[in-house]
C-alpha cells in the first residue's frame, strides 16, 4: 500500500487541513469583526503622537467622548504610556490625525510572528510544530481579539508582545 493510506499520514494530513480551515474562519472572523465594530477605533496613540509632532503632551483636540482623559489647567493629557505614539511618530508627522494605529498593529503583528518563530528555532522546537505553536499564540490568546478590534488598549499589548519577544531572544542569545 502506499504511504498516503498509512493511517499515521491520513491523521496528520486531517489535522492539517482542519488547521488551516480553523484558521481560514479566524481570519475571515477577525476581518468581519474588524469592519462591524472597528468603527471609531479610539485613536488615543494617533492623538498623542500628533500632540507630539507638535511638541505638545497636550491633546487639547481629543474628542469630548474619548473617556481616557485627564484635564489639568485647562489642558488634556492622556494617562497612556506613549511608546506607540512614538513609534507612530513618522505617521503622524506627514499625516496628521488621518494616521491610523491600525496600520501599525498589523506591522506588529507581521514582526511578532517573525520573533516567535525565530525563537520556536532558537528553542529547537521541531519546524513539523512551528505552525501548531504559531496558531496557538496568535489565534488561541487574547491576541486576535486585540488585532480585530485595533483599539488603543490593545495596540500597546501587540507592541508589548513584540518586546516581550525581542527580549527574550536576547535572553536566550
Amino acid at each position: 500500500s502506499s504511504a498516503a493510506n498509512h493511517p499515521a499520514f491520513r491523521h496528520s494530513a486531517f489535522w492539517g487541513v482542519s488547521l488551516r480551515v480553523v484558521l481560514l474562519i479566524v481570519v475571515l472572523s477577525t476581518v468581519v469583526v474588524s469592519l462591524l465594530f472597528g468603527g471609531d477605533r479610539n485613536h488615543y496613540f494617533g492623538y498623542l503622537a500628533n500632540a507630539l509632532a507638535h511638541r505638545s503632551f497636550s491633546v487639547n483636540d481629543l474628542p469630548v467622548y474619548y473617556a481616557d482623559r485627564v484635564s489639568q489647567n485647562g489642558n488634556v493629557y492622556l494617562p497612556l504610556a506613549p511608546l506607540p505614539a512614538i513609534l507612530l511618530l513618522p505617521c503622524a508627522s506627514v499625516f496628521g490625525l488621518a494616521c491610523d494605529e491600525v496600520g501599525l498593529a498589523y506591522f506588529f503583528t507581521v514582526v511578532n510572528v517573525l520573533a516567535a518563530l525565530v525563537l520556536l528555532k532558537r528553542l529547537r522546537i521541531p519546524g513539523a510544530w512551528h505552525r501548531d505553536l504559531l496558531a496557538l499564540l496568535f489565534c488561541g490568546t487574547i491576541y486576535l481579539s486585540a488585532l480585530a478590534m485595533g483599539r488603543s488598549w490593545f495596540l500597546a499589548h501587540i507592541i508589548a508582545t513584540t518586546f516581550l519577544l525581542l527580549a527574550i531572544l536576547e535572553a536566550l542569545s
